[in-house]
């Protein structure tokens, strides 16, 4: 019983969170903030980390982050526009 309950405690989170990044990916789809194109940081590609957005060049304070992220696992995150 106890590992059953340890195995939804970790699993209920995790899905909840992937939701909440769909949402938000969904926003940002349709809303740009700015007037630049507003930049997600991604892990691998496909795991939606951050947004960036609000700053007069969205694509440059992204590409600083990754490049300190990518210190530590390089080549593991990447920016990719969240709308255009």
């Amino acid at each position: 019983m106890r590992d059953t309950l340890l195995i939804i405690g970790l699993i209920w989170p995790a899905t909840t969170f992937a939701a909440d990044a769909e949402v938000l990916k969904s926003f940002f789809h349709e809303n740009k903030i700015g007037y630049s194109a507003d930049y997600g940081v991604f892990k691998k590609g496909k795991d939606y980390i951050i947004s960036v957005h609000g700053f007069d060049k969205d694509l440059d304070v992204c590409l600083e982050i990754i490049e300190m992220l990518n210190k530590k696992q390089s080549n593991t995150y990447s920016c990719k526009p969240l709308n255009h």
